[in-house]
């Protein structure tokens, strides 16, 4: 049985840090949110837990522009908090800001490399926004690794969604003699990967995920 891996990007293969990302939004020069129950219900806001029906997870398939999506996360925060100085202008310039904080973690290059030199076919399965594909994919360091891959915004489907694993298991030529193990630092994506048949490990860190993959290969 051959081992296939399929790598979640965002906070595995990229850095992608939302609680420090939403800092721009609760500071300003005018007023602060300073306590960290606020910058909770701002994290909450803007992501609203990246449930599947969330505007974010509509944003990952396509399926709302950057203007709308900037629309309604101004108006979550305004109506929790009344003297935010923000604007949607405020929130859309932000969201046009992410791209270039989506670096990739050297660790993970490493890794990476290891796997490739090993001859392990790698993958990727992202949830990530029409948007931010351009300046995402000239990492050439990163993607020159994997076989394949799949950005959720190109099919218009997004992990945890069950569709999502079938298409990849499809696009991938995945099948029964293959032990596929995913890698994903959401919780809900790992646990949909298990129940549709794949192996998976929970990313904590590039650490603890190179120790758990020792059990599969």
């Amino acid at each position: 049985m051959s081992a296939k891996l399929v790598f979640d990007l965002g906070g595995v293969a990229i850095a992608w840090t939302p609680r420090d990302f939403i800092v721009d939004l609760c500071l300003s020069e005018t007023a602060s949110l300073h306590t960290e129950s606020d910058r909770d219900a701002v994290l909450h806001a803007v992501f609203q837990h990246f449930e599947p029906d969330s505007d974010w997870a509509a944003f990952d398939c396509d399926k709302i522009s950057s203007e709308q999506l900037a629309v309604n996360i101004a108006m979550r925060i305004r109506s929790m908090f009344m003297e935010w100085p923000g604007s949607s202008l405020t929130v859309l310039k932000w969201i046009e800001s992410l791209p270039d904080r989506l670096e990739p973690i050297e660790a993970t290059l490493i890794w990476l490399k290891e796997l490739r030199a090993a001859k392990i076919p790698l993958y990727f399965l992202s949830n990530m926004p029409k948007p931010f594909l351009k300046t995402l994919i000239s990492h050439q360091q990163l993607f020159e690794n994997f076989d394949d891959g799949i950005f959720s915004c190109d099919p218009g489907i997004a992990k945890p969604q069950t569709e999502i694993f079938r298409l990849a298991s499809k696009q991938f030529s995945l099948n029964v003699l293959d032990k596929v193990i995913f890698i994903d630092d959401h919780i809900a994506n790992v646990e949909a990967a298990r129940k549709f048949g794949w192996h998976a490990i929970h990313h904590l860190s590039v650490q603890q995920s190179r120790q758990a993959l020792r059990q599969f290969i």
